[in-house]
């Protein structure tokens, strides 16, 4: 998004995380590059430390399955939209 509507909206959205699956979790499960945070040194800082830290990865498939599991199967959206809402 642009810098100008970033800036705006971040004056009126109060959450402590912005990805949908930190949201469902309730914690940061994923890192989030956002904005100006968002580089390819950054990319490939986190792309490699996941590639080689087999402890950090278990550790994410693991808080990705436990957040598939809060979704469940039918109505997942609903859910989602439900746990974003709760955030905010």
């Amino acid at each position: 998004m642009s810098p100008l509507t970033y800036a705006i909206g971040r004056r009126f959205v109060r959450v402590s995380t912005y990805g949908m699956v930190n949201l469902v979790a309730g914690r940061p499960v994923v890192p989030e590059l956002i904005q100006d945070a968002f580089t390819a040194e950054a990319v490939a800082r986190e792309t490699i430390s996941l590639l080689t830290d087999a402890a950090r990865a278990e550790a994410m498939r693991r808080d990705l399955a436990e957040v598939r599991a809060r979704l469940g199967d039918s109505g997942a959206s609903a859910r989602a939209a439900a746990a974003v809402l709760a955030a905010m």
